[in-house]
């Protein structure tokens, strides 16, 4: 096979189908229903951004009565490449991710609200999900652009200031408090979640994913200071352990 046909070949995996497609022309049918719209699909993250998933920007151009109105939504697909599939576990993540937006996050949403929980104690830092698709090499979700409320994809690079690593967990301890709370006043709720086994340690026996994980071992010690830093001599013993070994016992 020569290059041209190699980039093409990809270019059609990387690419909607036809269902997908289809499904996101009815779901902008649905939501604007009464106006004519054509819209356009732009790359919404750059090479590298995003492993298991290929992001689409819906531009939708709205024809109003008074005048053009744009709107954004996010497509989210998985790839079709089986190496790729395989090398970054994509079928299973999306039915997970398909599993947290039609069920375990309403559940959420309906436990805050019959508690009558104040605003600033809601889990709510999650995208709005308009559509899942869960079929084989079809898997599709549409979400909220959330580009519109100034968020955008942070450079993995470049280091992260304390107030955004506070406020990511105290978002997380959010999450978890619920997760807490539901597990001790409904925990007939979690049944269905319980079976889960989680994906990482389904593979805990691939050797490339065990380099993976040690190596963010030594890079969290490499952000401490040496050998004098109480903190690097408490994480330096806790990271004795092999990596699934610790992570095991974390989220048992």
């Amino acid at each position: 096979m020569d290059n041209a046909s190699v980039k093409t070949r990809k270019q059609e995996c990387d690419y909607p189908s036809s269902k997908v497609l289809t499904a996101l022309q009815q779901l902008l049918e649905r939501q604007f229903s009464s106006k004519s719209f054509t819209y356009e699909l732009l790359p919404a993250t750059e090479k590298g951004e995003n492993y298991i998933g290929i992001v689409y920007r819906v531009s939708v151009k709205l024809n109003t009565s008074c005048g053009v109105r744009l709107s954004n939504i996010i497509l989210k697909m998985a790839p079709r490449n089986s190496t790729r599939r395989k090398q970054f576990f994509i079928r299973p993540c999306f039915l997970r991710e398909a599993l947290a937006y039609e069920e375990f996050l309403p559940m959420i949403e309906n436990f805050q609200r019959n508690k009558g929980l104040a605003e600033e104690y809601c889990f709510h830092e999650y995208a709005k999900c308009f559509y899942t698709s869960t079929d084989e090499l079809e898997e599709v979700v549409f979400l909220e652009d959330l580009s519109l409320q100034e968020f955008g994809v942070f450079d993995r690079f470049d280091d992260f200031q304390f107030e955004h690593i506070a406020t990511v967990m105290r978002t997380y301890a959010k999450l978890h408090a619920l997760s807490f709370a539901i597990k001790d006043q409904q925990p007939k709720a979690l049944d269905k979640f319980r079976k889960i086994e989680d994906i990482f340690l389904q593979h805990k026996d691939v050797s490339n994913l065990n380099i993976y994980f040690e190596g963010l071992k030594r890079t969290a010690l490499a952000c401490l200071e040496q050998e004098s830093d109480k903190y690097r001599q408490i994480l330096d013993k806790f990271f004795k352990r092999p990596f699934f070994e610790i992570f095991s016992d974390l989220i048992d």
